[in-house]
């Protein structure tokens, strides 16, 4: 198709610099964050042009833009630039509220509640929550990737990023309640009722920094810890 043609054309001239952003939350947490919602995610929001940082087979990248595609229906796991989240969640909202019983997103954020974007937190539930001080995140092996003319290689290797500086949240946007289902069921996604009943019952942030604070400083620091247990 055209819109194939045009990616392919775009991945042929893109020549990978160093990224700063790419920061990929270790894959443990993501399969974690699919058992803990009850569905499998359908596109990652931000990768690299290669997906060699995806979780997902289908991912947006510098190429694709997330900000630049319909979202609507679909299941996203995102791990934004922490320099852009605004525009990722900005988008997702629109998006989510465009379709709400079909849409869902899983968003890796830190917390950082004076940032403008924390107002878009509103509504979104807690799904785990990491001290100060974890370790989640690899990067590229840039040392070992890097080319004579400048640019890097496209090869996978990463290594870790050690601890992290600030606490970190996994927060989930669950689809709305359609009146045609079951009561317990989310529309949309294969979700029992026990799945249904744990998310209700998860932390909801209201994208107030006052009382997002409030509620995030009761949760231990620097231990991971499921949310929903509390």
């Amino acid at each position: 198709s055209g819109v194939t043609n045009v990616l392919a054309d775009k991945l042929s001239r893109f020549l990978r610099h160093q990224d700063f952003s790419d920061w990929q939350i270790d894959r443990h947490w993501f399969q974690e964050s699919q058992l803990a919602v009850g569905h499998s995610f359908t596109l990652d929001g931000a990768s690299d042009p290669c997906g060699n940082n995806a979780h997902t087979s289908r991912f947006c990248s510098l190429v694709d833009r997330f900000q630049d595609r319909s979202v609507c229906g679909e299941r996203v796991w995102c791990n934004p630039d922490y320099d852009d989240i605004y525009s990722y969640l900005q988008h997702f909202l629109f998006c989510y509220q465009s379709q709400p019983t079909t849409t869902s997103g899983v968003f890796v954020v830190p917390k950082w509640v004076e940032k403008p974007w924390w107002k878009f937190m509103k509504q979104a539930k807690v799904l785990y929550y990491f001290g100060e001080g974890t370790s989640l995140f690899t990067s590229p092996d840039w040392h070992n990737m890097s080319r004579p003319d400048g640019t890097y290689s496209f090869d996978n290797a990463r290594k870790n990023r050690g601890f992290t500086r600030w606490p970190v949240l996994i927060v989930y946007f669950p689809p709305v309640l359609s009146r045609s289902h079951k009561e317990g069921s989310i529309s949309g996604c294969p979700t029992d009722g026990k799945v249904a009943r744990k998310l209700q019952g998860l932390p909801t942030l209201s994208g107030d920094p006052v009382r997002d604070t409030i509620l995030l400083s009761r949760m231990p620091q620097g231990v991971v810890c499921r949310m929903h247990r509390y």
